[in-house]
């Protein structure tokens, strides 16, 4: 009687048929400043959770890294970058936020992405930043 009980309390997501717990995202782009791309450039990654950013985002979270860790990434020598980003939330059109910063220039971007349930091939979002500082 009681294992009964303890097994449905602690099913995994799969036999539940559960729906996902994360979904994710592909993000790839270039931090440039003066038509030259800017090696070692901050980059990170929030998700406006009310839905696509034509809509007011009360609601901003931080995307993390496959460890549920804040992710923050940096650019390689030729300013390019590339994340693979997670969300606690469902599968779901969101706004994704992507910030990046050089020296003391910083340049957000927003842009409607799809995030698709863990289990299933991401989407993919490519991003060009354009920092305004001469480097």
């Amino acid at each position: 009687m009681f294992g009964g009980i303890v097994a449905l309390l602690s099913c995994a997501t799969e036999p539940c048929a559960c729906p996902p717990s994360r979904s994710h995202l592909l993000v790839s782009g270039t931090v440039t400043q003066a038509n030259e791309g800017v090696p070692g450039a901050k980059v990170w990654f929030q998700e406006g959770v009310d839905g696509p950013c034509t809509e007011a985002q009360n609601r901003v979270h931080d995307l993390a890294s496959a460890f549920s860790e804040p992710l923050e990434v940096t650019t390689d020598a030729s300013g390019a970058f590339s994340a693979h980003v997670y969300s606690d939330f469902s599968p779901y059109e969101r706004c994704l936020i992507v910030t990046a910063a050089a020296d003391d220039d910083t340049v957000t971007v927003e842009q409607t992405a799809l995030f698709r349930e863990e289990r299933k091939t991401p989407a993919a979002v490519h991003i060009a930043f354009m920092l305004q500082g001469a480097p």
